[in-house]
């Protein structure tokens, strides 16, 4: 965690970024020759073509600087670029005189070009997440949390909301006819016809809007010009960004960058020095950060805290938390400060860990005076100093015994996991990586998204391993371009208030805010959302009811996905309106706020209105969910949920689509429900009746990979194996992990014993209701959603029981305390361990001679059999006959038992 540079784009310039001064000439002769507005529209149209500008940006920050630096005296007889002829021409002549800077230029930025938005105010804008600067996307947080929560801030709000603006239009013209094909590092070349005519008829828009828009920031920008090609090296080195515009004949020409919301962070840095080191700045950045914090994960984390002692009842803590959280019994706390004695700070947070892991100690909100009880013993305490810059520098960032991390590294990183609990995940996965080859810090996390906490999946050697130091740039394109693809399904607020999820090929979103949750179907290109608010269902959403009332979501979409072509037929689903379904229990009628539903009240189940509102459909729906559930458990077909799709549809459609849906469903409706509710009590309340133990695919890969360095440590090695050789070396991997395994569970204590009976009795109780749903419900028989929980309960029992009775058979106890990510892991680690087990079942009792061991070099292995098929279909088959209370034994005939036992003796 030492030695972190924060902008590490530039190091130690050789001869290969030296310039021949000779080149300022040169471009200058010929910029010369042609009139000014032409060569201002033309070395716009060469900058903005993006296989230009992602890969030779070191040449056109000369170029465009040496233009800037012009003056502005006008001579006669200048030559016009009025053609594309005459526009290729004078880039030829460019591209013949402006060399290769390989040092420069080593890497090709990411392709993207309208799919990254930023959030601010209600809206998303279209801008560049990549650029000359590293994770240029978290520049536009920085200055969101850095000026917005000063007082007093509508001009800094202003003034983002500008530059924002002004990128999502340029944006959005450069898109046109622009290029996305893959291109080297250095590449330089003509723009195509249809570019250059689609900016020449388009620059007087973005001339406008910069005119209009940016004179603020452009006045600021006409002292620091570069007057010769060592102050353009030297803007270069310290990060400082090409100008947003130039000045010609009294007008503002745009010049184009990736970069705007820098220039804005140097402009805001020149503004705002007088508040550096002022008490109000530090707090209104704190109050910037813990909303940005809040935003991303809601009440999961602390905000702005200070160590409170209960018994005097006093703040006693000298720090203000930004914001904190706790991963099981560790504290994580982030601050920013206005202290620089590293030393000083050093004392004052060893007194703060004192007070910490004291008995008598809480935390109390820096604003409210809330006392903060974390109602748990904390046995270990972490801090974090934030470190903020005004705006990129190359200053090297160094701190030997506190943990520090960069503003923008926490944007990233907090941006990115899902959990708050993934950060402790990460910092295990850091101090693994301690002797990777150095590159910038930001790059592990990448790389521990990428591979689920697990740099490898072998046994590869830690310390042989080296990172792309462009990994980070990477991996957050392709994050935030998935994150786009995603957001026409937000429907308000701010978009890390929801996790969408796609699940066997349909959308969910759930607002962490609101607790909406809504199902998604899309029609052609007009959304259908399904939505309910559980605050409205705080009465209905018993365990009981959770999975019916749920599945009134699922029955309404199951219809539009069912007549989606129909409906395509309507002229309404030709409009770009969205349709919003909002689901209101019958309940909340009752209600002073609610009197507005007042007349969708009466002695019907369901009942519902359709108004357009914000360019939205929006049809309200109220069910009588008591009545609803009667009726439905008295006949289960599907007469109850088509009358509730029709209710829907009739404020949709026209009337001869209506009644043609209205003649399908006639043939539907006394079909048996998939929707079925079946009754299922348990005698413990709110006792959860399908419960299942779900292991993430991290505990799976973290076990795999240990195994792997395990075999690899042993000897095991790759390649085939036949015959006897395949028990022997199955036998010997089995010894190996038996040892680990006594190895783990020797560490816990009693307690695990305890845990998995519990986890055992949730999923005997579970399959218990499955048992009963396959006996109540021929639609549920008919799924064959039976075999897979049946399946899933086999597999999790006998995991659960060999770890049982492994620990039982050693009788060792220690003193670690399990918990969940524990129990995980073991289920991972002894899954794979089975596999052993069964895979010498296999072999010992196969009667396929051609059977193969295939030990591959991440030690993974496989055993190659003709019949795989024919396994899985038997056991499908078994577990349909113990349903069915068929008596298996039956099942073979004589003949065939006889055939099969000789030969097995024939075999052995």
């Amino acid at each position: 965690m030492e030695n972190y540079e924060f902008e590490n784009f530039i190091k130690n310039i050789d001869s290969n970024g030296e310039v021949d001064n000779m080149l300022w000439e040169k471009i200058k002769i010929i910029l010369e020759e042609y009139k000014r507005e032409d060569i201002i529209l033309s070395v716009y149209v060469l900058s903005s073509w993006l296989p230009n500008n992602r890969a030779s940006y070191y040449k056109l920050y000369i170029l465009n600087n040496i233009l800037i630096n012009m003056e502005e005296k006008e001579y006669g007889n200048k030559l016009e670029i009025d053609s594309y002829e005459k526009f290729s021409i004078f880039c030829r002549k460019l591209i013949e005189i402006i060399p290769q800077f390989e040092f420069m230029e080593d890497y090709v930025f990411e392709d993207e070009l309208g799919e990254i938005k930023y959030f601010f105010e209600d809206k998303n804008y279209a801008v560049f997440g990549m650029g000359a600067y590293s994770n240029l996307y978290e520049y536009y947080s920085l200055f969101q949390v850095l000026y917005s929560y000063l007082p007093e801030n509508i001009n800094y709000k202003n003034d983002f909301k500008n530059i924002l603006d002004y990128l999502d239009k340029v944006i959005k013209i450069i898109s046109i006819h622009n290029s996305r094909k893959e291109i080297d590092r250095g590449n330089f070349e003509i723009p195509s016809y249809e570019y250059w005519e689609n900016i020449y008829r388009n620059f007087n828009k973005i001339q406008e809007y910069c005119s209009n828009q940016m004179s603020t920031i452009v006045n600021f920008e006409n002292s620091k010009i570069s007057k010769n090609l060592e102050e353009i090296l030297s803007h270069w080195e310290e990060n400082i960004p090409l100008p947003i515009s130039l000045k010609y004949k009294e007008k503002t020409f745009p010049i184009f960058s990736r970069e705007l919301v820098v220039n804005l962070l140097f402009y805001y840095k020149e503004k705002i020095r007088i508040l550096i080191n002022d008490k109000d700045f530090y707090r209104s950045l704190k109050i910037g950060i813990a909303d940005y914090i809040l935003n991303r994960f809601n009440n999961n984390s602390l905000y702005l805290l200070q160590i409170y002692n209960l018994n005097s009842k006093k703040i006693t803590g000298s720090i203000i938390y930004d914001f904190g959280f706790l991963v099981e019994d560790d504290l994580y706390l982030f601050f920013t400060t206005e202290i620089s004695d590293d030393l000083n700070l050093e004392k004052i947070l060893n007194k703060e860990k004192e007070k910490i892991l004291q008995n008598s100690f809480t935390f109390i909100s820096y604003f409210e005076g809330e006392v903060i009880s974390l109602r748990k013993k904390i046995k270990n305490v972490k801090f974090y100093k934030i470190i903020v810059k005004l705006s990129p520098d190359n200053e090297i960032i160094f701190s030997k015994n506190i943990e520090i991390i960069t503003i923008q590294e926490l944007f990233y990183i907090f941006d990115e996991i899902e959990e708050l609990s993934e950060y402790k995940n990460y910092e295990i996965f850091l101090e693994k990586c301690k002797n990777f080859l150095p590159v910038d810090r930001i790059n592990y996390f990448s790389a521990f998204k990428m591979a689920k906490g697990e740099l490898i999946k072998g046994a590869e050697n830690y310390n042989k391993i080296a990172l792309d130091p462009n990994m980070a740039e990477e991996y957050r394109c392709e994050s935030l371009k998935k994150r786009e693809r995603l957001l026409k399904y937000v429907r308000y607020g701010h978009p890390k208030n929801w996790k969408i999820k796609n699940i066997e090929n349909k959308i969910e979103t759930y607002n962490i805010l609101t607790n909406d949750f809504s199902e998604c179907i899309e029609i052609d290109k007009k959304i259908i959302f399904i939505s309910l608010m559980k605050v409205h269902f705080i009465e209905e959403l018993t365990m009981e009811n959770k999975d019916f009332i749920f599945n009134i979501i699922s029955m309404i979409e199951k219809y539009f996905v069912l007549f989606k072509d129909l409906l395509k037929n309507d002229f309404l689903f030709s409009e770009k309106e969205n349709i919003l379904i909002k689901i209101f229990p019958s309940s909340l009628l009752d209600k002073k706020d609610f009197i507005h539903l007042s007349h969708l009240k009466n002695k019907n189940i369901f009942n519902s209105d359709c108004s357009l509102i914000k360019e939205m459909y929006i049809i309200r729906v109220v069910i009588d969910i008591k009545n609803f559930k009667k009726e439905f458990l008295k006949e289960p077909n599907c007469i109850l949920e088509t009358k509730l799709f029709l209710e829907i549809i009739k404020n949709l459609v026209c009337k001869n689509i209506y009644i043609e849906i209205l003649k399908q469903v006639s043939e539907l409706e006394y079909k048996e429900s998939e929707f079925k509710l079946i009754e299922i009590r348990s005698l413990i309340p709110n006792r959860e009746v399908y419960f299942e133990f779900i292991v993430e695919d991290e505990y799976f890969i973290k076990a795999r990979k240990e195994i792997a360095i395990l075999l690899e440590k042993e000897k095991i090695e790759i390649g085939e194996y036949k015959g006897k050789d395949i028990l022997n070396i199955l036998m010997k991997i089995r010894e190996i992990l038996n040892k680990k395994i006594e190895y783990e569970l020797s560490q816990y204590s009693e307690e695990i014993i305890q845990y998995i009976l519990e986890i055992l009795d949730d999923i005997f109780f579970s399959n218990g209701a499955v048992v009963e749903s396959y006996n109540q419900s021929e639609c549920y028989r008919n799924s064959n959603n039976y075999i897979e929980r049946e399946k899933k309960f086999r597999e999790s029992y006998k995991i659960f029981i060999f770890i049982l009775e492994n620990k039982l058979y050693q009788n060792i106890y220690g003193e670690k305390k399990i918990t969940e990510n524990d129990i995980k892991y073991l289920y991972a680690l002894v899954k794979w361990i089975i596999n052993v087990y069964t895979s010498i079942e296999v072999v010992y009792y196969s009667v396929n001679k051609n059977l193969k061991l295939i030990i591959e070099e991440n030690k993974l292995f496989t055993i190659e059999m003709i019949n795989e098929k024919n396994i899985e279909d038997w056991e499908n088959y078994i577990i349909k006959l113990i349903y069915s209370n068929t008596d298996i034994g039956d099942v073979v005939s004589e003949e065939e038992k006889n055939s099969f036992f000789e030969e097995l003796d024939r075999t052995f």
